[in-house]
């Protein structure tokens, strides 16, 4: 049988150079999944395909007593299809396998350790260095917005030019979209931002603007994170992770918790898992 956007994946696969026995087992896979939902969803379209499907799916894998391994190699591959899926505009939502996670015995840590970040700043630094362009300061700005204020990847991707207001040694944002507050980037962790803006055509009405003069979408700060992720040797660079990052050095730096949910616009129970298990522990 053949699956949906075959020829198109196929063509993905093959410019990620991966192999042609690794190629065939990914197209393998897939069509072992769609038989499945063909046979259980007969009245549903693809493109409609949601997470409770893929859950089904793999729970269908654990009854037949498949190995962690095995499942963790079909997930792998199914949310390789879905994200290439997404980021083509093949489906009617959003990607269904993003919060699909392996069951190996791996880590779950969704946050930056403390050399992670230094890596990314030291990689910032010297594409900034090398590549003195808008694109490449705007990637800059966004990674820092994230990591210092805790902003959602919709929050930042909305922000008008009005919601920036500076400050001494730095900026005020009004955060607009979803939970309204306000958060402040100060010191060096400014400097990213001022030097974007700078460069940015004042006639701009958004700080990230998309295509057709609206603002950026979420689809194109995927892509940004992705190529940076790539860039990193394969380290997740997302904006989840990033604001997961701000409330982990939050709270190791004596922020309270209150303090933090306030600044990320959550209540406490809706922190990251992360800062929760670390105030456990304490």
């Amino acid at each position: 049988m053949s699956i949906y956007k075959q020829e198109e994946f196929e063509k993905y696969l093959i410019k990620s150079d991966l192999t042609e026995a690794t190629v065939y087992t990914y197209l393998v896979e897939i069509r072992k999944f769609m038989s499945w939902f063909q046979q259980v969803y007969p009245k549903t379209e693809y493109f409609n395909i949601n997470q409770e499907i893929i859950k089904g799916y793999l729970k269908n894998q654990e009854i037949d007593q498949k190995a962690v391994t095995t499942i963790d190699k079909k997930i792998s591959i199914i949310k390789k299809y879905f994200d290439f899926l997404w980021m083509n505009n093949y489906l009617a939502g959003y990607d269904p396998s993003v919060k699909i996670k392996r069951k190996g015995k791996r880590s779950d840590r969704e946050y930056l350790t403390e050399p992670e970040i230094n890596q990314l700043i030291s990689l910032l630094e010297m594409i900034a260095t090398r590549d003195d362009d808008i694109i490449t300061k705007r990637m800059r700005a966004l990674t820092y917005l994230y990591m210092y204020t805790g902003l959602q990847m919709k929050e930042g991707g909305c922000l008008l030019r009005t919601d920036i207001l500076p400050i001494e040694n730095g900026f005020q944002i009004i955060i607009r979209v979803g939970s309204q507050r306000i958060v402040e980037i100060t010191g060096v962790y400014a400097e990213p931002l001022d030097e974007y803006l700078t460069l940015l055509n004042q006639n701009e009405k958004y700080v990230f603007p998309g295509r057709g003069g609206g603002h950026l979408q979420p689809k194109s700060i995927h892509l940004i994170f992705q190529d940076l992720s790539n860039k990193m040797g394969g380290i997740s660079i997302l904006p989840r992770k990033l604001r997961n990052t701000y409330a982990v050095m939050q709270y190791k730096s004596g922020v309270s918790i209150e303090r933090i949910a306030a600044n990320m616009g959550v209540n406490q129970l809706q922190l990251p898992q992360e800062i929760l298990a670390l105030n456990i522990s304490q």
